[in-house]
């Protein structure tokens, strides 16, 4: 599945949204959004499926970048 956009939690761990193939017509693309939220560790290279749901934009958590 693909990926789409990543923001920096901390040093080593990056946050970003699954994609999934659109059902039916999508107006950005052959993607959207899945709701999941996932967590990668630069260090381990390893990624977590973090406990949201129903998430399309990592501003619905409140998150940002600074």
């Amino acid at each position: 599945m693909a990926r789409s956009h990543p923001i920096f939690i901390s040093g080593d761990t990056i946050w970003y949204l699954e994609e999934q193939p659109c059902a039916s017509e999508c107006l950005g693309g052959p993607s959207q959004t899945s709701g999941r939220v996932l967590a990668y560790s630069l260090n381990s290279k390893g990624e977590t499926a973090l406990p949201f749901t129903d998430v399309h934009s990592l501003s619905q958590l409140s998150v940002g970048s600074s």
